[in-house]
């Protein structure tokens, strides 16, 4: 018997307080902390430079999974920690690469231009293409891409804004 005081009293006593599971937990308190040093970095980032972004920077955080900050000439200077978690592929991996290494033959050869067109003229663009992770798979992402401008309107970034789709499961009955 584990409770003996339990069994003579004829009560089940119940303990009130929630179990709580460490290893989910601290899963979870990592993506905000991520997410609040995420913050911390664009804030000082986005000093001094205007960039049309798509909602203020909390709602960006929260609404899309990864963030990527890319020289005029398309190369990766930055990522959020939710690149991670949607491609497989750690910041130091993807750092002073161009982001079409995450292409491949599912790559909508539509977006792919629509997108080139947009960066070369400096303009925004946003679309939707299938990507692929570390291990291969591929995903579907909303992307968002902004310039990022300086004091005199000069072009010094592109900010990537992008949210992975989950697909619909389709049951044959």
């Amino acid at each position: 018997m584990l409770f003996p005081e339990m069994m003579n009293s004829g009560r089940r006593r119940v303990n009130a307080s929630p179990l709580l599971c460490w290893d989910i937990y601290s899963m979870y308190y990592m993506q905000l902390y991520s997410r609040g040093n995420d913050r911390e970095f664009l804030n000082h980032f986005l000093t001094g430079k205007t960039c049309d972004m798509p909602y203020d920077l909390d709602t960006c955080l929260a609404r899309y999974d990864a963030i990527v900050i890319t020289s005029p000439n398309q190369v990766i200077e930055w990522v959020s920690s939710g690149f991670n978690l949607m491609t497989g592929y750690s910041q130091h991996e993807v750092l002073h690469r161009k982001p079409d290494f995450l292409q491949g033959a599912k790559t909508e050869a539509r977006a792919k231009r629509k997108v080139r067109e947009s960066l070369l003229a400096n303009r925004s663009a946003e679309t939707r293409l299938t990507n692929y992770t570390k291990s291969g798979e591929p995903y579907i992402c909303d992307i968002a891409i902004k310039p990022v401008l300086g004091k005199n309107d000069e072009l010094l970034h592109f900010m990537a804004f992008e949210k992975e789709l989950k697909e619909p499961v389709y049951i044959e009955i």
